[in-house]
């Protein structure tokens, strides 16, 4: 029932209290709100970040909450109900609302422009093929609708650069994988036709210079497309196989290696972990969760691996700029062992933490900051910092 925020800096904290057990958390964009789910009561309740108290309440009732989310530009929230008959979208007060009808279940329903100047609302009404809903920053204005050709769209994202376009992909194991729109006109930018080799779409992201689209696929594999034209470049992960394997020892050691290895794959299980970079692109698969495998850009090919002693719980590439990443970031890596590791080619550091962390993440610095990452245990909720 209580909800707390901290500084990423100094970790001094500020509470509020929700009338029952918080199922998730969003900021608004402008950081200065907390939406808050409380599935239990079917209840949203929006706190001020100032003052930690409610400032905004919706109760869906009898319709039940499958989901709640910000507008692009944090004026209003959009809750989804249990039966997926509608989308209100809610401002002000709670009594000026709005419906979308039939959003659809999926992975990724909704999606935030670049600029936050639209979103893209993913619905399927009875008996019918998908329909994507392109409001404005508000949701309260629809600006385009249009039916993607995909066969069961799964997921939508927007590309993250200027052009805003916005990317439609399809379930598992259908024909295609992805298609690309202009958000108002509906106008094909491109499409990726599926290999029923490569596996359907399980994750994906850019590069951050939005030159590489980069999937992970149910089947183990790795496809990376460039963002001109959205044609394939490498499919990698038919063989997963690297020459210089690190191998983690335990007890703080560094990584012992590299030595030469061949590993075969063992049974499909999909891609469960993608990070990328300018220069690399790593990833983990369920088959085999105890390695890390990198893929450099020039070659696009897995150039080496790491081996952990357990499986991989969490990794990301810090975040931030040139002049304060030293070439090339840190990978952080998260595994069932009580040390946390910073990966470099050339370098590993590490640290003992006080409990096996789940997830990690990166705190965005500026140039002139030092880089903070972010632990959780989501068994204990603990969390804490690590200043590499």
């Amino acid at each position: 029932e209580v909800v707390v925020i901290r500084s990423s800096s100094t970790l001094e904290a500020r509470k509020g209290r929700c009338d029952d057990v918080v199922d998730d958390v969003v900021w608004d964009p402008r950081g200065e709100y907390l939406l808050c789910v409380v599935g239990l009561r079917d209840l949203v309740q929006v706190l001020s970040v100032v003052t930690m108290e409610e400032v905004l309440r919706i109760d869906e009732g009898v319709g039940g909450l499958r989901a709640a989310f910000w507008s692009a530009d944090g004026s209003s929230v959009a809750t989804i109900n249990k039966a997926l008959t509608r989308c209100t979208v809610w401002q002000g007060d709670a009594s000026d609302s709005c419906y979308i009808s039939h959003p659809k279940r999926a992975k990724t329903v909704h999606a935030h422009s670049h600029r936050a100047t639209h979103t893209a609302l993913l619905t399927r009404p009875p008996s019918a093929c998908d329909v994507l809903y392109v409001t404005d920053s508000t949701l309260r204005k629809v600006l385009a609708t249009f039916k993607p050709a995909t066969t069961d769209a799964n997921m939508i994202c927007f590309t993250p650069n200027e052009a805003s376009h916005v990317i439609v992909f399809d379930s598992l194991f259908k024909e295609t994988l992805f298609a690309v729109y202009h958000p108002i006109t509906a106008a094909t930018m491109g499409t990726a036709l599926q290999d029923p080799s490569t596996g359907g779409a399980l994750t994906w992201a850019f590069t951050p210079t939005s030159t590489y689209l980069v999937i992970g696929t149910n089947k183990d594999m790795v496809l990376i497309y460039e963002t001109a034209t959205y044609g394939l470049l490498e499919v990698v992960g038919l063989q997963h196989k690297a020459r210089n394997v690190f191998k983690e020892q335990g007890r703080g050691l560094p990584y012992a290696g590299p030595v030469d290895e061949v590993l075969v794959r063992r049974e499909e299980g999909g891609v469960t972990h993608l990070v990328v970079w300018d220069d690399y692109i790593a990833y983990v698969c369920q088959s085999c969760k105890e390695y890390i495998w990198f893929i450099g850009t020039q070659p696009m090919a897995i150039t080496h691996a790491l081996k952990q002693l357990g499986s991989v719980k969490s990794i990301g590439f810090q975040q931030g700029t040139s002049s304060n990443l030293a070439n090339t970031p840190h990978l952080a890596v998260a595994s069932s062992s009580p040390y946390l590791y910073f990966w470099q080619p050339l370098t590993c550091s590490y640290a003992r933490t006080p409990f096996t962390p789940t997830a990690l993440l990166w705190r965005p610095c500026r140039p002139t900051e030092r880089a903070i990452l972010l632990l959780q245990d989501t068994v204990t909720s603990v969390m804490c910092l690590a200043l590499p």
